[in-house]
C-alpha cells in the first residue's frame, strides 16, 4: 500500500461487494486521487465463462447506439483514422435492461452487482434505465488484444460517474504478460499491471487521466482470446 495505491481484499455481504474498509473511507481515499484495487471481488471462473459467451456472440459490428431500447452492440477500433485518442480495442455494449435482448439479459447479474457497489460508494441513484435526468448506467466489456491493444491517455468529466470501476477479466501470465492501466494521480503515475488480476476491481477518481499500455506488443494480434479483458460501467 502507498499514498497512490491501496490494495484491499474484497468480500461479500449478502449479495453485495464489500471491502476491508468502510464505503465512506474507501470513497474518500479514491476521491483524494488514490487508486484502489479490491482483490477477488468476482469469481474468475464466471468471468472466463462470460468471456467465452462474448467471443461466441456475433452481432453486426458498428458504433454502439446506447439510447434507450437500442440492442447490445460491438465496435472494433483498430487505430481508426481521424480519432484524436489512439486506440486498438474491441468494445461491447450490453442492453441489460432490454428483455428482448438475449445477450444483454444474460449479463445483467454481474453488472447489477457492480452497479450496486458503485451506488454504495458514490451515493448515486442511477440504474440501467434512464432516470429523471435522462442518464443511465452503461455496461461495457472491452478487449485490448494481444499484439498491441491499447488506449492512449484520456480523461472523463468527474460527474456524474464520480468513481470509475474496472473489473479485470484476464489472468496475468496466461492471457497477457504486459499491458496494464496507468493513472496520473496527485501522487505520481500509478501502474496497476502487476496488481490488477482476474476478478479484481480497480477503482479510480473518474477525472484522472489514464491509459492502457500496449498489450504484449511483440505477439501476433489476437482478437479471439488473449489480451486484456475488462468489465466496466459509466453513467451518461
Amino acid at each position: 500500500m502507498s499514498a497512490g495505491l491501496t490494495i484491499l481484499r474484497a468480500r461479500r455481504e449478502g449479495a453485495e461487494i464489500a471491502a476491508d474498509m468502510s464505503p465512506q473511507d474507501l470513497a474518500a481515499a479514491v476521491a483524494s486521487g488514490s487508486i484502489a484495487i479490491l482483490k477477488g471481488a468476482f469469481d474468475p471462473a464466471e468471468l472466463l465463462r462470460i468471456r467465452a459467451e462474448v467471443l461466441a456472440w456475433d452481432p453486426v459490428p458498428g458504433e454502439p447506439d446506447t439510447s434507450p431500447g437500442a440492442p447490445s452492440a460491438r465496435y472494433r477500433g483498430d487505430e481508426p483514422p481521424g480519432t484524436h485518442i489512439r486506440h486498438v480495442f474491441e468494445s461491447y455494449y450490453f442492453a441489460v435492461d432490454n428483455p428482448g435482448d438475449a445477450m444483454g439479459s444474460a449479463l445483467r447479474a454481474p453488472f447489477a452487482l457492480l452497479a450496486s457497489f458503485w451506488r454504495r460508494l458514490t451515493g448515486g441513484v442511477h440504474d440501467f434505465s434512464p432516470g429523471p435526468d435522462g442518464k443511465s448506467i452503461r455496461p461495457w466489456i472491452h478487449h485490448y488484444p494481444s499484439g498491441g491493444g491499447h488506449f492512449d491517455w484520456h480523461e472523463h468529466p468527474l460527474e456524474p460517474t464520480k468513481i470509475g470501476m474496472i473489473v479485470s477479466m484476464s489472468r496475468i501470465g496466461v492471457d497477457l504478460d504486459t499491458g496494464g492501466t496507468e493513472f496520473k494521480t496527485p501522487f505520481g503515475i500509478v501502474d496497476t499491471m502487476s496488481h490488477h488480476d482476474i476478478g479484481d476491481v480497480c477503482l479510480f477518481r473518474y477525472d484522472l487521466s489514464h491509459r492502457v499500455t500496449k498489450v504484449d506488443p511483440d505477439r501476433e494480434r489476437d482478437w479471439d482470446g488473449r489480451g486484456r479483458w475488462t468489465m466496466l460501467l459509466l453513467v451518461r
